[in-house]
């Protein structure tokens, strides 16, 4: 009942000594300026002052002159000059390198464009747009749609011979300049998410009244499958409703993904797919489906605080703000060629708010227009969910359940409970229900039969074994009211026995192919063969955490001398020592409550003289370490 707290006294490494300056502490993608800044890696020798102090322009190589393109000549100052104006009788290079020299020699290269003047001699150039070749006299076109930098176009970039051109994609009109793009149609609207004076939140769209819901620290839209999404950075969720759901100060909603969420903050959609940041201990932009399948991290490296995130759909990008790295970053939806826009005061979203707005807070501020919502089929229309239905990469509908009820089956819900006992029963078609306690059914599909099982209260896990996939695994009671399966530890054989150990969460079983018993950790990853000496026939082990106590049945050889038996031992497999040796064929062995006795069955028609009436056995005299 008390509370406990361990102070630990961690020694210096020589050398080292303890820092009193309270720097900011820097991640490894991170630069550390001499006053104690933390800047992205990708600022360090860019010839921008990042860091306050310059500290991050020091110590760097001399930049490389600028490469002459093949209409230009170098001067002695490595400035790039156009050719027409070299050996023009005027020095305009400023060290006067353009003139003199052999520049009264006539042309008399093979030039495939031009041929020019110039104090080293005759020369090949080429016109703008071309590139001269490694021959020095032939001219190839150059892809300014590619080469560019940056790039030329908003939208679509054609390349053509000795030149470019740009074009926009439907719903957009090429403006005067000839390279942006213009959105045509509708006017736009715009939305803001708000809290104001802490009283929850809000949201405004223009012409509408606003309507109260729920704190989020951003929101998301669905516009194909109609669902309304947004993030909690508090509770470390990601959360769906009904975009047309009826608000009554306790919406039907359901959590997508939870869990490892590290300070979820902002979202953003696009058809079956979203796209979210992550400002905790390690920030990153990750991507899954709606659903929360085929979830993925898209960028980790170079982020401090990437509280803002938007979607460029059509020139496939997405863009973040970075309010430690005062940036604004871009990347490719996959992920690759990051780049960043630095030295920005403060890069978070502001609202201009109309009167009765002008207290609030402006969590979200997002511009709307039909052409950034391209159309799609929605495949929820024939799911026929009975709640909500959420889009996945498939371009397929999931049926979700609200917070507190499960799926019965692949349409419908059920009311969730809490699971006081747990049954693995072969029940066959004509069993009388009446004899079975007040339950739930939870069908498992790919499953041929159960041979173990165990259950956690706290993670609301259920652990089970089938007969031959090869694997202890999970099916996981979301308060979503999803029922998640995952394999977690790969075993040989079948499982005959497993326990769980509810405080460590570490898995104890026996399989058919070794007498061991075996102990893992809950994710599989650390597997150790416990205890193995003397064991020929294991078929059962149980666990009482709270006195790290461990007992299992070992049925022996045929022969006398290793007959049934069943032992004892503490968790760690210490102190082992047989129990009880009178039981042909001992089996279901149960702790009781406070760990001091222990109780089985016995499938022998004959019990064995001196043996316990009551089947159970006093354990008062047997103690484990805690």
């Amino acid at each position: 009942g008390g509370t406990a707290e361990i102070l630990l006294k961690i020694p210096l490494q020589p050398g080292l000594q303890a820092r009193t300056d309270f720097h900011e502490v820097c991640s490894k993608s991170e630069f550390q300026c001499k006053s104690g800044q933390c800047i992205s890696y990708s600022m360090r020798c860019d010839g921008d002052n990042d860091c306050k102090d310059r500290s991050d322009e020091e110590d760097c190589a001399v930049p490389k002159p600028r490469k002459c393109q093949s209409h230009e000549y170098q001067c002695g100052t490595r400035d790039c000059l156009n050719y027409t104006l070299v050996c023009n009788g005027q020095k305009d290079c400023a060290d006067g390198s353009d003139e003199g020299g052999q520049c009264l020699s006539p042309c008399g290269k093979p030039c495939s464009q031009i041929c020019y003047q110039s104090p080293d001699g005759p020369r090949c150039a080429c016109q703008k747009g071309f590139s001269l070749g490694s021959n020095g006299v032939s001219c190839t076109d150059i892809d300014e749609c590619q080469e560019l930098v940056p790039e030329p176009c908003s939208q679509t970039c054609v390349n053509r011979n000795g030149t470019y051109s740009c074009a926009c994609h439907p719903g957009y009109l090429l403006e005067p300049d000839a390279h942006k793009c213009k959105v045509t149609g509708k006017s736009m609207r715009t939305h803001a998410a708000l809290q104001c004076s802490g009283e929850g939140g809000a949201l405004l769209g223009q012409g509408r009244d606003s309507m109260a819901g729920i704190k989020s620290d951003c929101i998301a839209v669905d516009w194909v499958g109609r669902n309304l999404y947004w993030t909690d950075g508090t509770t470390g969720e990601l959360l769906a409703t009904w975009l047309n759901g009826t608000w009554r100060g306790k919406p039907e909603y359901t959590v997508v993904l939870d869990g490892d969420l590290d300070q979820p903050r902002s979202l953003v959609l696009q058809p079956f797919l979203m796209y979210w940041s992550e400002i905790g201990d390690k920030p990153q932009i990750e991507q899954a489906g709606m659903d929360g399948s085929n979830r993925k991290i898209l960028i980790e490296q170079g982020l401090g605080w990437p509280t803002g995130i938007a979607l460029d759909l059509l020139s496939w990008k997405i863009f973040w703000s970075d309010d430690k790295l005062h940036s604004i970053g871009s990347a490719n939806l996959d992920g690759t060629v990051a780049a960043w826009v630095k030295n920005l005061t403060h890069p978070v979203k502001r609202c201009i708010l109309p009167p009765q707005f002008q207290a609030a807070w402006c969590l979200f501020f997002q511009i709307m227009h039909e052409v950034l919502q391209p159309t799609a089929s929605n495949p929820c229309q024939e799911h026929g969910c009975s709640h909500l239905c959420l889009l996945n990469p498939k371009h397929t509908g999931r049926c979700s359940c609200p917070i507190g009820e499960v799926l019965a089956d692949e349409k419908n819900y059920v009311p969730h409970f809490l699971p006081t006992q747990v049954y693995l029963k072969q029940l066959p078609p004509t069993a009388r229900w009446k004899i079975l306690p007040e339950h739930r059914l939870f069908p498992l599909t790919n499953v041929d039969a159960l041979t173990a099982i165990d259950y956690s209260v706290r993670d609301k896990a259920l652990y089970f074994a089938d007969r031959e996939s090869g694997y202890i695994r999970q099916l996981r009671i979301k308060d979503s009211g999803k029922l998640s399966q995952k394999r977690v530890v790969p075993v040989k054989g079948t499982v005959a026995s497993l326990a769980l150990d509810w405080l460590s969460g570490n898995i104890y079983w026996i399989d058919s192919r070794n007498p061991y018993i075996q102990v893992a950790t809950s994710n599989g990853h650390y597997t150790l063969v416990l205890i193995s000496e003397g064991l020929h026939h294991t078929i059962s082990v149980v666990l009482h955490p709270s006195t790290s106590m461990m007992c299992f049945v070992d049925l022996g050889m045929e022969s006398r001398d290793a007959g049934p038996k069943i032992e004892c031992a503490c968790m760690d497999g210490s102190r082992r020592r047989v129990l009880w040796r009178k039981s042909r064929t001992p089996v279901g062995l149960i702790f009781g409550v406070f760990g001091t006795r222990l109780y089985w069955a016995d499938r022998s028609k004959y019990r064995t003289p001196g043996s316990p009436r009551d089947g159970c056995w006093p354990l008062t005299k047997f103690f484990c370490c805690v």
